[in-house]
């Protein structure tokens, strides 16, 4: 039997989740763009679609964002219902529909129709990505896969913005949006079925997909476990009260809804919406567009450099050293806003290492605690619910974060954040476990049985 360590073979497998994630990126981004471009006063075609009022503006955000929350919540049924690759296949045409709608509307209500479509692809996209890769990727390996949805995502952002930077039209920025989750959804086809699902859903083919993904002798082992698991589960498992209350599911939940809330109220709209006329300034640019592009630029990069710096700290030294530069970087901004402090490069080095420390630490962690530490049947369910949270916190922060500027001002809501990271930090550093590299999937669940955690197997970092 030919052997292999499989991370060619996960990494092709998990091509096709990651650029979905790829799409939601695009999805978040042109979102953005078209309420500028259909906002502006440059756009004097008589013919042309136009936002002409404050409601019809909320439409079109309320359009794109609920609709995201309530695709993480039904990702959860199609992928235990269908798989997770059948999913993935499934969710592309309906993201297609979605783009074409926008392309073809006519009006603010069309549009308005499109952008629920889309939405509702990308939210149904975002759980699977997360649930599958831990499930498909080696111990070893994981951490970087659940990382690289984050840069997924920002270079998705990236794209966008891009374009937009290059004066396109909102309608010629859907038909790139279109070919590209045209291009990316046949990175699926390279996918295999989780040998996790199949073997909760009774199905054959796990020990082949396992083989396939880990090796033989790998691929065996995680057979063997998972039987054997199954088997001592089966009773207790089945009981939906008991995995409800269980630490397994709770646990996981409460690590990652904290994190994924630390990362939305770290103020990254603020501190966005701040950089891009300081950097104006600075470089002496035409328009906004070069600077919001040097600022995506920047969370690439850092987004790349997690994937690396994941490998060699633990993720309890990431988050708290991302916090810290945040909540310095908050400070600062603070500081030189209240005082009036003239200082430029007092504030381009605040911004610089606010992107730094959040590319770093809490914006990719969340993903890898939520593609790591939930196991067992509510898997799914967890995941979906945690990241439909998530985006529940996004659409609170994007809604209020104006009118707290409105009025406490906006060094009062760089406190306001400052003060929600440390806590948040604060917390995740006193209840988050750090689970061995070298962990199977299975065996993180496990460490949160009382009995489990009884006999000391739990590494407190």
């Amino acid at each position: 039997m030919e052997k292999h360590d499989g991370s060619e073979r996960q990494l092709l497998a998990a091509l096709g989740p990651l650029l979905s994630m790829l799409t939601v990126g695009l999805t978040l981004g042109f979102n953005t763009v078209q309420l500028i471009q259909l906002t502006s006063v440059a756009n004097e075609s008589g013919t042309e679609v136009r936002i002409t009022s404050e409601g019809e503006a909320h439409l079109l955000f309320s359009a794109s964002s609920f609709p995201m929350l309530l695709g993480c919540l039904l990702s959860a049924i199609l992928a235990e219902t269908v798989g997770r690759r059948r999913s993935l296949m499934t969710i592309y045409p309906v993201s297609l529909i979605g783009w074409a709608s926008i392309g073809l509307a006519r009006d603010i209500s069309s549009i308005a129709i499109g952008r629920a479509i889309h939405g509702l692809a990308a939210g149904l996209f975002t759980p699977l990505a997360p649930l599958y890769i831990g499930e498909i990727a080696d111990p070893r390996s994981r951490s970087v896969f659940l990382a690289l949805i984050d840069a997924a995502i920002v270079f998705g952002l990236l794209i966008v913005d891009h374009l937009h930077a290059y004066y396109l039209h909102w309608r010629m920025i859907v038909r790139v949006c279109s070919a590209v989750t045209c291009l990316v959804s046949l990175a699926t086809l390279a996918s295999r079925e989780s040998p996790v699902w199949l073997m909760n859903r009774d199905r054959a083919g796990a020990l082949r997909q396992w083989i396939y993904l880990g090796g033989w002798e790998s691929g065996m082992d995680e057979y063997r476990d998972a039987s054997r698991r199954n088997a001592r589960d089966g009773t207790r498992m089945s009981r939906l009260g008991y995995l409800l209350s269980s630490k397994r599911f709770l646990y996981p939940l409460l690590v990652s809804n904290v994190s994924f809330f630390v990362y939305r109220f770290s103020g990254l709209n603020l501190v966005a919406d701040h950089a891009v006329p300081r950097l104006v300034e600075t470089f002496n640019m035409d328009d906004a567009r070069s600077a919001t592009l040097i600022v995506l630029g920047l969370r690439s990069i850092t987004s790349v450099l997690a994937c690396h710096l994941i490998t060699k700290y633990e993720r309890k030294s990431l988050i708290f050293n991302s916090g810290s530069g945040i909540a310095f970087s908050l400070f600062v901004l603070w500081l030189t806003t209240h005082f009036d402090l003239r200082s430029l490069w007092l504030k381009d080095i605040s911004l610089l290492v606010y992107f730094v420390s959040l590319g770093i630490g809490l914006s990719p962690v969340p993903w890898i605690l939520t593609g790591e530490l939930f196991s067992g049947k509510l898997r799914s369910f967890g995941i979906g619910l945690v990241l439909a949270l998530s985006y529940l916190c996004y659409i609170v922060d994007t809604i209020v974060q104006p009118e707290l500027v409105a009025r406490i001002k906006v060094q009062g809501v760089y406190v306001i954040y400052s003060l929600l990271v440390i806590v948040g930090v604060a917390l995740l550093d006193r209840v988050l476990f750090e689970a061995r590299r070298n962990e199977a999937l299975p065996r993180i669940g496990e460490m949160f049985d009382d009995e489990f955690e009884d006999s000391g197997n739990i590494e407190t970092i």
